[in-house]
């Protein structure tokens, strides 16, 4: 935990962190060795399979030490997933799938957003095959989790989200359908936040398998026209994003709505360019 501390720049910024070593030739002499001391010893202790276990811990059981340390942990051992994931022994694979949902409901967004980092970089190596439940999991804590339980719900979607964006080619038919219909309900959350991630992932799949949600294909649109009058602005883009993909292989399906709907489009087309100066 100390190399974790003292490997963090003055300001506590986690950015600053990461890319310490990148910049550290601007550094003077002192500061710049103690820099790069601190994180050749914690690559060091990355190349040991076991330290796998320690950065995980740190990550969901430490919940009043500093985001900024449990960030880095996780960085860390995503980092070493990542390279190393397939050299690392099945039993230390195992306390890390078994233990990476332990902060998926952190009251830190930056916390959430890690888990499902470290949970997709795994799912890149192993995929269904060898992580079969991993998509039930994330499935069962959405269904179990009280509606109130905004944290749980926005970590559980944010991984599936990630999973999708990275490996949604790897679905199956029958796992596209169970996700699609489990997507559905968050359309109509009250929380715009949920609605956008849920939008997000069935257009993460509907990027690399257009027309896999063929059987759901009707539930999904019903369910997709009743966002176009909505005010968040990430759910309306991810909105223009879906009609965008569905209109090659969907046309059809679409056309009946698409006065009501290219017209909305075009409202946020040009709200976007308003804002952003375009």
């Amino acid at each position: 935990m100390a190399l974790l501390e003292h490997s963090q720049s003055q300001d506590n910024q986690i950015q600053s962190q990461v890319q310490a070593v990148s910049r550290a030739r601007h550094f003077d002499g002192d500061y710049k060795g103690s820099i790069l001391v601190q994180f050749q010893r914690l690559d060091q202790l990355s190349s040991h399979p076991e330290f796998c276990c320690y950065l995980i811990y740190v990550l969901g059981h430490f919940p009043n030490e500093q985001v900024a340390h449990r960030a880095l942990s996780g960085l860390l051992l995503k980092n070493t997933i990542r390279q190393n994931w397939p050299k690392i022994p099945s039993h230390i694979q195992l306390f890390v799938k078994r233990n990476c949902f332990a902060a998926i409901a952190d009251d830190s967004p930056l916390i959430r957003a890690t888990v499902g980092i470290i949970v997709t970089t795994i799912f890149t190596h192993e995929g269904t095959d060898q992580w079969p439940e991993l998509l039930p999991t994330l499935c069962q804590m959405l269904e179990q989790a009280d509606s109130a339980n905004t944290n749980l719900l926005e970590g559980g979607l944010g991984a599936i989200q990630k999973v999708c964006e990275d490996s949604a080619d790897r679905f199956n038919q029958h796992e596209v359908n169970a996700l699609v219909s489990r997507m559905l309900p968050y359309f109509s959350a009250s929380n715009a936040k949920l609605r956008g991630l849920a939008v997000n992932t069935v257009n993460c799949i509907l990027l690399v398998q257009n027309e896999s949600i063929n059987d759901v294909i009707d539930s999904f649109l019903a369910s997709l026209f009743q966002l176009s009058n909505d005010y968040d602005a990430e759910v309306q883009r991810q909105l223009c994003r879906a009609l965008t993909l569905l209109l090659e292989s969907y046309m059809e399906k679409i056309a009946p709505q698409l006065g009501n709907i290219s017209g909305r489009c075009y409202s946020i087309l040009t709200t976007y360019c308003i804002k952003f100066h375009c």
